[in-house]
């Protein structure tokens, strides 16, 4: 009984409230309770709502987030909390829907409603400009249908229709207050925001007692507010296409920027601490993608180079070779010094990433480097297999020793680089090198040596050919000058 004389107590409470100071509402929070009061403006900020209650004629100061969504959303964007939306009932207008044949619908105003057909085009308006479709493209339409003024025209073109229109009414003397203050709300309306700023600002300077410096100033602050928050919003579009378009650098330039420009303001501070998280967690996975294989590149790139290279008209050494491709990136002019450096220059990071980014790369895969025929400049026992080399055959009992060229010579390892610079062999030498970079350079997992057989002599570290002699075709033996004796290939695996 007491809880339906109360309900029956709501209406006449809000009646006085109506008489004694206008907009009465009843706030209902999430948690079930209800506020009734009429809101104060000039005491609410972006955080709160402050409501005079009806009995006592207490104020409740309530956060936001405690009103249910829905009602809280309706009030924020009211009370100049939130961007303006646009009204769609007071920005409607009839436009044309056009379907083609692959079922795309287009929607706008057609401007050549009557000669469409006759120019063989449908011509829309649209607030992204022009759009053309060829009349045998449509599949139906066009047909009338309800659109918001911004869907045809830009901002920029609805403002300057209403304000010639109100300049029109004034036949050329000079706006109102009311103009004025008209004017900004309508561009507040459609988020010509810096003309609403502007018509505001002209409102104050007219200092009309209808439209108040305490009101007009109060909604200028929320305009100005609204510029912030749109400008925070392009910055952040900005510095997200800069992460979509890996171009980090710039994203962290941005950034920057905007953390100088809108650091004080709380929410817009964590935005930018988002960003941030995820710019660096991005643009760490991208270049843990791309530097190890921009890397692995380079060092082959630099080596081929340092074999090519003459300065003073002399030609590398083996040994300076092998310092130069064992030497680790912090030393100077090394092979990974200088392929850390090329990867930092092609990618516009430091260096020290690089390295960063190396140590981090996802050891999955196997890589190979390859000696070749290089092979016995690493071997220690290459003397011990050069010594078993096959000798000819005795001859048989009675017969005269036959007569065999002895096995070729075969090259010293100073022989064999020089045999390969002369015969501008360079794949070779770059191969042999990258080979001993892995082995000696301590950038890689090693794996170990996988020895592969010598493709020439299958590895039997000779090979035999046949020679005429007086006694008859004899079998000859020489050194396999691909292994030269070692019977295999090494090659170098590492990740």
């Amino acid at each position: 009984m007491a809880a339906r004389v109360l309900l029956a107590a709501v209406p006449l409470l809000l009646a006085l409230v109506a008489w004694a100071e206008g907009d009465p509402i009843v706030v209902e929070l999430k948690d079930g309770t209800r506020v009734v009061g009429r809101v104060i403006e000039d005491e609410c900020t972006d955080d709160i709502l402050v409501v005079r209650q009806v009995r006592g004629d207490a104020k409740a100061v309530i956060p936001w987030d405690r009103v249910k969504e829905q009602q809280a959303h309706e009030l924020r964007v009211k009370h100049g909390f939130d961007v303006k939306e646009a009204a769609q009932g007071a920005l409607t207008m009839m436009g044309h829907e056009i379907r083609n044949n692959a079922g795309v619908s287009f929607r706008g105003l057609l401007m050549n409603e009557k000669s469409a057909r006759a120019d063989g085009v449908y011509v829309l308006k649209t607030s992204e400009g022009e759009r053309r479709i060829p009349a045998g493209d449509v599949k139906s339409g066009p047909d009338p249908i309800e659109l918001s003024q911004l869907d045809v025209y830009t901002a920029k073109e609805l403002y300057e229709r209403k304000l010639a229109e109100v300049e029109g009414n004034r036949a050329g003397g000079p706006l109102t207050a009311e103009d004025h203050y008209q004017l900004a709300e309508f561009a507040v309306l459609i988020d010509a925001l810096e003309e609403a700023k502007l018509h505001y600002e002209k409102a104050i300077e007219l200092n009309d007692p209808k439209y108040t410096r305490e009101k007009l100033e109060r909604r200028l602050t929320q305009v100005e507010r609204l510029i912030r928050q749109s400008g925070a919003r392009a910055a952040l579009k900005e510095i997200q296409r800069a992460l979509f378009d890996r171009r980090f650098e710039k994203a962290a330039t941005l950034l920057a920027a905007f953390k100088e420009k809108y650091g004080a303001d709380p929410a817009l501070a964590n935005k930018a601490a988002d960003f941030e998280e995820k710019s660096k967690e991005e643009r760490d996975e991208y270049y843990v993608g791309i530097v190890p294989g921009r890397l692995r590149d380079a060092v082959r790139d630099v080596l081929e180079k340092k074999v090519k290279e003459t300065p003073g008209g002399k030609e590398i050494t083996l040994s300076a070779a092998r310092e130069y491709a064992a030497g680790e990136p912090t030393a100077e002019n090394t092979a990974s010094r200088h392929a850390v450096d090329r990867v930092a220059g092609e990618l516009g990071i430091p260096a020290e990433d690089v390295l960063r980014f190396w140590e981090a790369r996802k050891q999955v895969n196997v890589y190979k480097g390859f000696y070749r025929d290089g092979t016995f400049l690493v071997l220690d026992n290459i003397e011990d297999a050069l010594a078993k080399a096959p000798k000819p055959p005795k001859p048989a009992q009675g017969q005269q020793a036959i007569k065999l060229p002895p096995p070729s010579k075969p090259m010293t390892p100073d022989e064999w680089w020089k045999y390969k610079l002369a015969s501008k062999k360079y794949g070779d030498l770059r191969d042999w090198l990258y080979a001993w970079w892995a082995q000696e350079a301590k950038m890689v997992v090693l794996i170990g040596p996988k020895d592969e057989q010598c493709p020439t002599c299958y590895g039997k570290g000779y090979t035999q050919t046949m020679v005429n002699t007086a006694q008859g075709a004899v079998p000859f033996f020489n050194r396999c000058q691909t292994c030269y004796m070692a019977k295999f290939m090494r090659v170098v695996r590492f990740k």
